[in-house]
């Protein structure tokens, strides 16, 4: 019986507070609370590594094979944090980076129906059509990563409560009941979202549609369909490049315009060379040179549609 009530513990965890890691314990109710979802993870690291150390190599295989086919990167402890320290460093999002260089080595790749299921099995999981690498993986824990949102930043804080009350509120303001209702119960919402083969974003917009049958039962068992999690991370890295070449051609601009008019030649030379690269036309410097020379009132006046300068005319008038 003993040895029973061992290896119970051991496989599934003992979660009673006087088993909580040191950390949990030495910053008090706070870090109690922070930190009360995390346990898991932790645990799961000291089996992994007890069994990497201890195991035979029957059961490092019995272990570790399926983790990793079923987690992919997620299946790395603390991954997500020594990415985000790298990321630091470098000054990149290392999750983003890593997607869109796999992404793009899939689709032009020799092979590119095996290279995109390699890379889906890496970020998603080795389940068809399930993206379950993030459930079975401990990669994200203990990452620094600012917050992307108020929802997960309130999600981080309290829990699941924090993320609960959240989003009621903000899909019931916009009008998504279906949302809604999987914000308070999960289960129910799935299989609605499942039924109507779409979920919907801000202001009603449709975020993702489920169009195979497929899709539908795997989201109405409460997980995410693949092909969704795919277009997530796609729109994300398309926004993120789409940002990152808008802010480069605003300092391209910015350095031509001060290498005209300082008057240096090699500068200048250097900058048209970039505003070239990045395929900036001269109307966009000529637009940027004259709103540099306006006031910030100016500036906002003249970014008013004509078709409604009549409705700001007598705030206008007002000095």
């Amino acid at each position: 019986m003993q040895y029973a009530k061992e290896i119970n513990q051991k496989a599934n965890f003992e979660y009673a507070v006087d088993n909580a890691p040191d950390i949990f314990r030495r910053g008090g109710p706070a870090s109690q609370v922070l930190l009360q979802f995390q346990k898991f993870p932790i645990m799961q690291t000291e089996y992994m590594l007890d069994m990497l150390m201890n195991g035979s190599k029957g059961q490092k295989a019995r272990f570790f094979v399926p983790y990793f086919l079923l987690a992919g990167i997620w299946g790395v402890p603390f991954v997500d944090l020594f990415g985000t320290l790298l990321g630091g460093l470098l000054g990149e999002d290392w999750e983003k980076e890593m997607k869109k260089a796999t992404f793009e080595w899939a689709s032009r790749g020799m092979l590119p129906q095996e290279s995109k299921a390699l890379v889906k099995w890496l970020w998603y999981g080795g389940i068809p059509g399930m993206d379950i690498a993030g459930r079975v993986g401990i990669g994200g824990f203990g990452t620094t990563r600012m917050p992307k949102d108020v929802r997960e930043g309130l999600g981080r804080m309290f829990g699941v409560t924090g993320d609960t009350v959240y989003n009621v509120i903000r899909q019931t303001a916009q009008g998504n009941n279906i949302e809604a209702i999987k914000a308070i119960t999960p289960g129910v919402g799935n299989i609605l979202q499942a039924v109507a083969g779409e979920t919907k974003g801000k202001r009603g917009r449709t975020q993702t549609r489920y169009e195979e049958p497929m899709s539908r039962v795997i989201k109405a068992l409460g997980f995410m369909p693949i092909e969704e999690s795919v277009r997530r991370d796609r729109d994300w890295v398309i926004n993120t490049e789409k940002q990152r070449i808008k802010d480069e051609v605003a300092e391209a601009i910015d350095d031509y315009i001060r290498a005209v008019e300082s008057n240096d030649t090699a500068a200048k030379q250097k900058a048209s060379k970039r505003l070239s690269e990045l395929k900036v036309s001269p109307l966009q410097v000529m637009q940027e040179r004259k709103r540099k020379r306006m006031t910030n009132t100016e500036r906002t006046e003249s970014l008013i549609p004509k078709k409604y300068r009549s409705e700001f005319r007598d705030i206008q008038a007002f000095e």
